[in-house]
């Protein structure tokens, strides 16, 4: 109900999953068909044709390599209108932020991001008393 009423409430919804087939279930009756943008980022030989499937592509052995062999933070992305291409994430330069996308388990030094110190503290206002 959301994914479908989602527009008219203001409201988006992300679905995320490890293995491709948890989005669909093949008819294209189910959450996938609702589906607007669609990413998927490096997956092994084994779920790569059902993770092409879930961007509606086919999978030819030159698409089972891409989707194979894509790097950190590299995914191909299919829009609404089914156009499919090639997105790189870029972290910024910047080590708290580095930390905080951090997804290795047990990593000790991961860090939270935020509030930003921007928003934390305001310019004062001219003629306000301090």
């Amino acid at each position: 109900d959301l994914i479908r009423d989602g527009r008219k409430h203001f409201a988006a919804v992300w679905a995320f999953s490890q293995l491709p087939g948890d989005l669909t279930d093949g008819d294209g009756e189910g959450i996938d068909a609702l589906l607007g943008y669609r990413m998927v980022f490096r997956q092994p030989r084994q779920t790569a044709g059902e993770a092409l499937a879930f961007l509606g592509s086919d999978d030819r052995d030159p698409n089972l390599e891409t989707i194979s062999s894509l790097g950190t933070g590299e995914c191909l992305m299919r829009d609404p209108t089914g156009r499919l291409g090639l997105v790189r994430i870029v972290v910024p330069d910047d080590p708290a932020v580095v930390a905080a996308f951090s997804t290795t388990p047990g990593d000790v030094g991961r860090v939270m991001v935020g509030p930003w110190r921007s928003l934390d503290h305001q310019p004062p206002v001219a003629g306000a008393a301090p």
